[in-house]
C-alpha cells in the first residue's frame, strides 16, 4: 500500500540514513477509509438525486469491504507465524472498518434527529 518510504530531502543525510524520510504506506488505507466515510454520508443524507445516491450506496459498500479486505490480508501477510487464529486476525483488522462505518451512520442518524 503506498509508496512505503518517500526521502523528503534527497541527497542529505546523516551516517548514510536520509534526514528526512516519511512512509506514505498509509496513504491507500486513509485514501479508501475517508471515500467510504464521504460515500456514506451522501448516501444515507438523502440530499441528492436517487443515481447519486445508489451510487454513493455501492460504492460506499465497496469501499468498506475493500478496505476490510485490505486490512486482513495486511495483517495475515505481516505476522503469519504469530499462532493466532486467523479468525481473530479478521476480526481484529476489521475493526477500523467498521467503527468508520459505525461513526458515519451514527453521525447522520444524529444529524437528522437534531433538525
Amino acid at each position: 500500500t503506498g509508496f512505503g518510504p518517500v526521502d523528503l530531502l534527497p541527497g542529505f543525510t546523516r551516517d548514510g540514513e536520509p534526514l528526512l524520510t516519511l512512509d506514505t504506506a498509509i496513504t491507500l488505507p486513509i485514501g479508501m477509509e475517508t471515500y467510504a466515510g464521504y460515500a456514506l454520508y451522501i448516501w444515507l443524507s438523502g440530499r441528492t438525486t436517487p443515481r447519486a445516491r445508489n451510487f454513493a450506496m455501492g460504492s460506499a459498500l465497496i469501499a468498506l469491504t475493500l478496505g476490510a479486505g485490505a486490512q486482513i490480508t495486511y495483517h495475515l501477510l505481516a505476522a503469519p507465524d504469530t499462532g493466532t487464529p486467523w479468525q481473530i486476525t479478521t476480526v481484529v483488522a476489521c475493526l477500523p472498518v467498521l467503527v468508520l462505518g459505525m461513526g458515519a451512520a451514527l453521525a447522520h442518524l444524529v444529524r437528522e434527529e437534531a433538525r
